[in-house]
């Protein structure tokens, strides 16, 4: 029994003392319930966020590539760079799947068993019924005749062997009424005996479902924080991306003039200072296509190169800044 369970329990005791088996598994069940509710919430709850993530990260993707970086590739090839100097990895989708998916815990409702009990009660009183008459008929040297049971002559010396079986003189209504009292305290028993087994099976598949539900919100648990962690590389990704789509729009800039003013030439002929900014440029251009093709997911977790690369492209831009305002600036990734 978890702890869950057993906290469970103590409170339904010390709030109703005589909770019978039953009533607990009731208790355990509807709690085994609310664990799987408030798991799959979680859940979905993070599945949306990522959703919109993914969603700003596609649409992050796009302005970039439209506004800046194709340029940017663009200008570095109308200046003399061969294809092969800048790096052009696919960009690869990102896809999140958990990892060993949990099958959902089914909690079942749980029934007393009371109509089928009463019901094969019912059913063993009768027979029971039927045996005892047809060892009374038997007994007195007549054969047992059901239509004739209905004929309360044919019954009564039925009935007066059963009440002698008790009391010597017995009457026919006592024995009636032996018999009808007898076969109800059987029928009560089976029923008492059924009901209180069904109880305890009850409770034993209650306690059951409701470890799988804490062991399936415990692995729901741990699948939301590695939401969390892929959360959060996304929208850093995102930030990411706008300060490159900055910079590279300011360093195509750049580029149009010297294309402009110095034209294509052989790289060692550029003037020094228009070197640095093509150089600048190339950097920026790789460490961003490098960003965008590497598969941020694998095996259902974030992948550790996806956030080995993040850091090195935030390097790079932390690096160009400092350059600008030389080295007089915090980093700003």
């Amino acid at each position: 029994m978890s702890d869950r369970e057993d906290e469970l329990l103590q409170d339904n005791k010390s709030t109703s003392p005589q909770l019978g088996e039953h009533e607990r598994a009731l208790s355990i069940t509807d709690d085994a319930s609310k664990i799987m509710e408030q798991a799959e919430a979680q859940v979905s709850e993070c599945m949306l966020l990522l959703d919109e993530d993914l969603k700003n990260l596609k649409e992050s993707k796009a302005s970039l590539k439209s506004e800046a970086l194709d340029e940017s590739q663009k200008l570095l090839l109308d200046l003399g760079f061969e294809a092969s100097m800048l790096e052009d990895e696919p960009e690869v989708a990102f896809g999140y799947e958990e990892e060993d998916k949990q099958e959902k815990v089914e909690v079942k409702s749980v029934s007393s068993g009371k109509f089928t009990s009463f019901l094969l009660a019912s059913i063993i009183g009768a027979i029971l019924t039927v045996i005892s008459l047809f060892a009374s008929a038997k007994s007195i040297g007549i054969s047992l005749d059901f239509n004739k049971l209905s004929d309360i002559d044919y019954l009564m010396p039925l009935l007066q062997p059963i009440g002698k079986l008790f009391i010597t003189d017995a009457s026919a209504n006592v024995g009636g009424a032996v018999l009808v009292g007898i076969i109800f305290i059987i029928m009560y028993i089976i029923y008492i005996i059924r009901v209180s087994l069904r109880a305890t099976q009850n409770l034993k598949d209650a306690q059951a479902t409701h470890e799988q539900a804490e062991f399936y919100c415990t692995s729901k648990e741990e699948c939301k924080k590695e939401m969390d962690r892929v959360d959060a590389h996304l929208n850093e990704t995102i930030k990411t991306i706008e300060y490159f789509k900055v910079l590279l729009s300011e360093q195509n800039a750049k580029l149009r003039r010297v294309l402009f003013i110095e034209e294509k030439q052989n790289f060692q002929f550029y003037h020094y200072k228009t070197q640095i900014e093509l150089e600048n440029s190339q950097k920026l251009v790789n460490a961003i296509n490098n960003l965008l093709g590497t598969p941020m997911a694998e095996r259902g977790r974030l992948s550790s190169e996806a956030e080995d690369v993040l850091v090195k492209t935030k390097l790079v831009v932390n690096k160009y800044i400092q350059t600008i305002y030389d080295k007089n600036i915090d980093d700003v990734l």
